[in-house]
């Protein structure tokens, strides 16, 4: 961690740098740039969009870059400055004002044209129909009829051809209406009710569909957790949403604000397909909490893993208003806004921590009232309720020591023995001390810094950004780059988590905090493995993997590949036992050595090894310690089944004959037996 951490922040000034250094350039005038003379000329003699043309032309470019706009502006001005006619500043303002107007600067551009338009100086007839055309089309994009329609009408008044031309440009911009049926009206509100109806059905068809495949009685864990998991709701409530927006469904209803409406429809649409998924949750895990605290935790939990998002998102926004209110700031200081998201993203992160708990419901902890063994962490601790959820779990928080904090589910401090809710807390405690999350904060802050680079050498596209929003385009590669981003951070929690459950391991016992994480998964209604194929939920990984880390950590795990029959294990029992009562104990325990025994000719740890393989094929978790001192049976799948049998079979004489014989299979080396609750030990020795 030591390493990442330092990597991270060694990388934060070097991309700051070369920020600074990207975007401190562009003083020369790209190769091609037309002479201070020759724009001069360019403005006497051509039209805004003509020069515009031209200019593209001379560089070769279908768009100007931001060093071409940024000599362009220094020339601008320079030209100003010349002491000439007034023509020349009004073709100066003019193309100034087209140049913000086509950068999507439109308030900026209107300033210039009513400065313009009240000069006492009468402007010519051509300057005029390009400003009246400018203003004209601002205001038609900005939905103002009216002021579309005076510019024309004071147009005009001067050239009526330009007047008549300019009437024909808006109309082309404004589609006409369509007179359409009566129908039109109907079929849109049964379209748009189908809309919003469709995912809520389908999630119904599924629970009926999935209560007939897994009825009571079947293992239920890991189909309902890969049907929890699975995004087919929200995928249905986004498509509907998507199809009101692109068929214009509320417009055709009278009503505006189309995203708005596509938005809400999503919140609705949305909200209805949880509630099939509400009611089997209460069927399968027995939850006894209300529909309403149900919409309540899963949107809530949806704003949790969201938050993080907020901060580039905040820092778009605020970057998008500043762009526009200081047109060209981007374009004359690159490194500034460059700088500024990376900034913004961090000031955002880390106000996350201090709005996290109201916005998610949490209240404070008195430390007197939890475990003592806690007490003096150095976190603040909160109380998350999910009222009837039957939730049992822990979250920490906060990038700095100042806003460390740990919030345990009502379920978890309500239900849980004190031993388990300290075994939690010092899992969360190992986020914290270990710096997981603010390495998460690093990293954020450095994507920003990346997004910054990128910012700094094209500042034109990163202008246009802020502006328009980005383009199909920009929008593919910004999905594909979250997917990318995502997949690191996903990479990175895992590793975490297993980091967590050392450091908690090592501090309650490996044994014991296994136990911990074995009853979670069960309260929490969890498999204990994921199938193959099936990637694990979030960045959690499955009990299974956790339990095998731990173990790996003293030494070589062996699992069994699924649950013995029961049947096959009381029968070779039974007989084992009659064997015992008919020949004798040493008849028994040879017998059993024959199923353990390897060649003679194999050295002790091949032998350890091999009777590891056998148990686990009988459905017991084996490990041999790094040092081969012995062999561990942590979980012994025959002790738990002889247990459960009926006629009775005595446990401890099928233990008796299962160690004699691995102990006859290991000799002439001597081991020394020993049981366990769920299973035993042998170790080098007598």
């Amino acid at each position: 961690m030591a390493r990442m951490r330092n990597t991270l922040l060694i990388l934060m000034p070097v991309l700051a740098l070369f920020i600074v250094v990207a975007g401190w350039g562009g003083v020369v005038p790209p190769a091609g740039f037309p002479t201070t003379d020759q724009l001069d000329m360019l403005l006497q003699q051509k039209r805004p969009a003509e020069i515009h043309e031209a200019l593209t032309g001379f560089l070769h470019t279908p768009t100007l870059s931001g060093d071409a706009l940024r000599a362009l502006l220094n020339a601008l001005d320079e030209i100003e400055r010349r002491p000439d006619t007034q023509r020349r500043r009004e073709a100066v303002e003019t193309y100034r004002a087209w140049l913000l107007a086509i950068h999507g600067y439109d308030t900026a551009a209107l300033t210039i044209v009513h400065r313009l338009a009240n000069d006492p100086v009468p402007l010519p007839t051509v300057l005029q129909a390009d400003l009246a055309l400018l203003e004209a089309t601002i205001e038609q994009r900005a939905g103002n009829a009216s002021a579309a329609a005076a510019a024309v009408a004071r147009l005009s008044g001067i050239d009526v051809g330009a007047a008549q031309a300019l009437q024909e440009r808006l109309t082309s911009l404004t589609p006409a209406p369509v007179n359409r049926p009566g129908s039109t009206w109907l079929l849109a509100a049964v379209l748009w009710l189908a809309l919003l109806l469709t995912p809520a059905l389908v999630m119904e068809r599924e629970r009926r569909l999935w209560l007939a495949r897994f009825p009571s009685g079947h293992d239920r864990t890991a189909p309902y957790n890969a049907l929890r998991r699975s995004p087919l709701s929200v995928l249905l409530a986004t498509a509907g949403g998507m199809l009101v927006l692109t068929l214009g469904l509320p417009r055709r209803l009278g009503i505006g604000h189309d995203l708005a409406c596509a938005i809400l429809h999503w919140l609705l649409s949305y909200t209805l397909a949880l509630i099939p998924v509400h009611k089997l949750d209460r069927e399968v895990r027995n939850a006894l909490w209300t529909l309403d605290g149900f919409l309540s935790a899963v949107f809530r939990l949806h704003l949790l893993r969201a938050l993080p998002l907020a901060a580039p998102l905040v820092a778009f926004l605020i970057l998008r208003r500043m762009a526009a209110a200081l047109p060209w700031w981007g374009i004359h200081a690159p490194w500034a806004p460059a700088l500024a998201f990376a900034a913004l993203c961090a000031a955002v992160l880390l106000l996350i921590p201090l709005v996290l708990p109201f916005l998610l419901g949490m209240r404070r902890i008195p430390v007197e009232t939890l475990p003592r063994r806690i007490r003096d962490l150095p976190v603040t601790f909160y109380r998350w309720n999910l009222f009837g959820s039957g939730i049992a779990n822990a979250v920490s928080f906060g990038y700095l020591e100042s806003t460390h904090a740990i919030a345990f589910t009502g379920d978890l401090l309500d239900q849980s023995p004190a031993d388990d809710l300290v075994a939690v807390a010092t899992h969360e405690e190992a986020h914290l001390v270990r710096e997981h999350l603010f390495l998460y904060f690093l990293a954020m802050v450095n994507l920003a810094l990346l997004a910054g680079c990128w910012a700094a050498l094209y500042p034109a596209a990163a202008g246009r950004l802020l502006i328009f929003g980005p383009t199909v385009m920009e929008g593919v590669l910004l999905v594909i780059l979250w997917m990318l981003a995502n997949r690191m951070f996903s990479s990175m929690g895992r590793r975490f988590e297993f980091e967590a459950d050392a450091f908690a391991a090592e501090r309650i016992g490996r044994e014991a905090y296994i136990g911990v994480l074995t009853r979670l998964t069960r309260a929490n209604f969890m498999p204990v493995r994921i199938r193959e194929g099936d990637e694990a939920p979030g960045i959690h990984p499955s009990l299974a993997e956790r339990r095998r880390a731990l173990r790996a950590r003293d030494g070589s795990v062996f699992e069994p590949h699924g649950p013995p029959p029961a049947e096959m294990i009381l029968s070779l029992w039974r007989s084992r036992l009659a064997l015992e009562w008919s020949r004798g104990e040493t008849e028994a325990i040879h017998l059993c050595a024959l199923d353990d025994d390897p060649p003679d000719d194999v050295p002790a740890m091949p032998r350890l090894q091999a009777i590891a393989r056998r148990q686990a094929a009988f459905g017991a978790e084996c490990l041999i310690p790094s040092d081969g001192a012995g062999l561990e049976i942590l979980e012994c799948a025959q002790k738990a089944i002889v247990k459960t049998a009926e006629p009775p079979i005595p446990v401890d004489r099928v233990c008796a004959l299962c160690s004699g014989g691995m102990r006859e299979a290991l000799a002439p080396e001597p081991h020394t037996w020993s049981g366990t609750t769920t299973g035993c030990r042998l170790c080098k020795g007598i």
